[in-house]
């Protein structure tokens, strides 16, 4: 009976400190969000504003041609899970610099 006492205990702990772990990466892992039908304009300057509206952005690239050094109309912003999904949300679809954007995590 207190072999079994302990195991359980034991489990409790294991599962507490495995759903700590879960809900810190959901807010502090980093998701990779796409971008897509960017207005060729845009600097990534702007791209990071447009997202810092729904959290801390970690990072904004626009991908440009490596050849012209123009814009390829897409780019990627990286921020945590959470606020990311949130941004994805509002943004899918709306309007922005003319354009309507393409939101994908």
């Amino acid at each position: 009976m207190f072999a079994i006492r302990n195991t359980l205990a034991s489990l409790a702990r294991t599962t507490r400190t495995n759903n700590s772990i879960l809900q810190f990466n959901r807010l502090y892992s980093s998701k990779s969000i796409f971008v897509g039908n960017l207005s060729y304009e845009i600097k990534e300057v702007d791209l990071k504003q447009l997202f810092e509206r729904y959290g801390e952005v970690k990072s904004a690239r626009i991908i440009v041609d490596h050849e012209s050094g123009r814009s390829r109309g897409f780019g990627f912003v990286e921020m945590n899970e959470t606020d990311g999904a949130a941004a994805m949300a509002e943004l899918d679809g709306s309007v922005f610099n003319g354009r309507d954007l393409k939101v994908i995590i």
